[in-house]
């Protein structure tokens, strides 16, 4: 059911179009918006950024063609993105433009719904769109936006100082690498981090917050002399299965190719010490970080008290709260450097 229609364009006779991206208003980020007409300035072109029946819209106004506007979105769209990661907080939005529907509808007293729009002298619309997409809208069209209800943003970020954290952002060269496919695993580890604000149990939140560590773990193989040694276990092992007929009941030789296949994986760099030398890596790139290995030490204990926390539940309430505040120290940031390098990277 539509809960209601309000005027989504300004309708006037000048061609011009507006990138317009609502961000969904979760329980623990806040924008504070400055009362009154505050026109922002983002890559170099007017913005506004307020609160629309729950989402704050982010608007940036003035290109001469849809064609310009679409090819300004991955800038704008990346530019939220890191503002959401230098800001600590959460700006879920979603990234694929919904198209505007044109439908003429006429304007009369006698309907409900429409009538208000004879206030700003409209007599007819041209078409409308939905009030939870991200579009480019015409403004020289006569649209409404429609709403089919939604609920509902507490760190504390003012609009100007957001603002001029995503005009930093629209200096990034290669914005639109960070949508490209070989970027799919830190696009997933983003939305899993945004997704962990709107966790009300610091349980849950912990443990989402560890999983954006995993997916970005980039299995590496152990070391050379660590893949030696189990060669030469797996070599001492596969002749003992070859002693057992692996066709007769009760053989041991199912047991000792599970433990050969078991041995394989230790080939690999654990997930544990992998998370470590990922955070000490990339934060290595952090000109705020003054001792990058240590928190990749620390990241290690954080995923310790994760396997505590999964396979026995015998960890203190006390231990889960700073290891949270540890990882909001760490995510971003790593999350940070990997959105820099994907979007500068030639």
């Amino acid at each position: 059911m539509i809960a209601g229609l309000w005027a989504g364009s300004k309708g006037t006779d000048e061609e011009s179009f507006t990138i317009r991206i609502p961000i969904n208003i979760s329980p623990s980020s806040r924008i504070t918006t400055t009362p009154g007409e505050s026109p922002l300035n983002i890559a170099g072109r007017p913005a506004a950024i307020f609160e629309e029946h729950g989402y704050y819209i982010l608007e940036v106004y003035g290109f001469r063609s849809e064609e310009a506007a679409h090819e300004s979105l991955p800038s704008i769209q990346a530019s939220v993105v890191w503002a959401a990661l230098r800001h600590g907080i959460s700006l879920p939005f979603s990234r694929q433009p919904a198209t505007v529907i044109y439908d003429e509808l006429l304007v009369n007293a006698e309907n409900e719904l429409t009538r208000h729009f004879l206030e700003k002298g409209w007599d007819r619309l041209d078409g409308y769109y939905r009030s939870g997409h991200t579009v480019i809208k015409p403004e020289h069209k006569r649209l409404y936006v429609e709403h089919v209800g939604n609920l509902k943003l507490v760190p504390n970020v003012r609009d100007h100082e957001l603002a001029r954290t995503l005009d930093e952002a629209s200096e990034f060269p290669h914005p639109e690498k960070l949508f490209h496919d070989e970027n799919e695993n830190l696009r997933r580890a983003l939305n899993t981090y945004m997704s962990s604000f709107s966790q009300f149990d610091a349980n849950a939140r912990f443990l989402t917050l560890v999983i954006v560590l995993e997916i970005l773990n980039p299995d590496r193989q152990a070391p050379q002399h660590v893949k030696d040694t189990v060669d030469q276990l797996r070599a001492q092992v596969k002749e003992l299965r070859n002693t057992y007929d692996k066709d007769e009941p009760s053989s041991r030789y199912e047991d000792y190719d599970y433990l050969l296949d078991r041995l394989r994986h230790l080939k690999d760099e654990s997930i544990r010490r992998g998370i470590g030398s990922l955070v000490a890596e990339k934060l290595q790139a952090d000109p705020e970080v003054s001792d990058p290995e240590s928190l990749g030490q620390a990241a290690m204990k954080i995923y310790d008290l994760r396997s505590r926390l999964v396979h026995s539940g015998a960890v203190d309430e006390g231990e889960v709260q700073e290891a949270l505040r540890r990882l909001m120290l760490i995510i971003p940031r790593v999350l940070a450097v990997m959105v820099l390098q994907a979007t500068h990277d030639t």
